[in-house]
């Protein structure tokens, strides 16, 4: 995720298999100016999977937003 691999820009990543060919990825990130076009590179799919993003700034893990979701 992002333009420059050595940018700091992404934090609280956590990952979740929504099925075979789907993955979701939940992140909190760095919202600053200087950043913005850093973070808008991400990779929709690769090897065949399809990639989720969820900017997650509100703090609930991928955990808390199922329990919320009743699943």
């Amino acid at each position: 995720m992002g333009k420059h691999k050595t940018w700091m820009a992404f934090n609280d990543i956590r990952v979740r298999w929504i099925d075979d060919s789907n993955l979701e990825i939940s992140y909190k990130q760095n919202n600053s100016p200087s950043y913005q076009d850093n973070n808008s590179v991400k990779v929709s799919s690769k090897f065949g999977i399809n990639i989720h993003y969820v900017d997650n700034n509100e703090g609930k893990s991928i955990t808390e937003e199922l329990k919320a979701e009743g699943k």
